[in-house]
């Protein structure tokens, strides 16, 4: 694995050991969007985030940092069922983190049903 492929997931691993430190069980899924699912990577590109919760818990987690080794800033951003669907149904701008998210956590299969649902559904429109 790459330097920028360790440095996502030790991203992605605070996230989740954040999450079982403030908020337990919050976390249905995570999924990358952005330019390290097109490809478009550059060394100073961040990682774009769909951290989908469960319930308000969760919104604990949203932060702001910047990743000391690269100098590169992070946003972490929630998002929930509700929000999710919405985006779907109006084809809000933000689609694309529902669409082409690559799921890298998933808590229970059933999120991971629900969020292809929530794909079809967004297709339709």
């Amino acid at each position: 694995m790459n330097a920028l492929g360790n440095r996502n997931r030790r991203i992605v691993e605070a996230v989740l050991q954040k999450e079982k430190i403030l908020c337990p069980g919050a976390v249905a899924l995570i999924g990358i969007y952005g330019s390290f699912q097109t490809g478009e990577v550059h060394p100073l590109s961040d990682l774009d985030l769909l951290i989908l919760i469960n319930d308000d818990r969760g919104w604990q987690l949203a932060t702001a940092f910047i990743q000391d080794d690269l100098g590169v800033g992070h946003d972490i951003y929630c998002t929930s069922w509700d929000s999710l669907w919405q985006d779907a149904c109006f084809s809000h701008p933000h689609i694309s983190k529902l669409m082409d998210a690559r799921i890298v956590y998933c808590a229970d299969e059933t999120y991971r049903i629900e969020l292809e649902e929530l794909r079809r559904a967004g297709q339709s429109f």
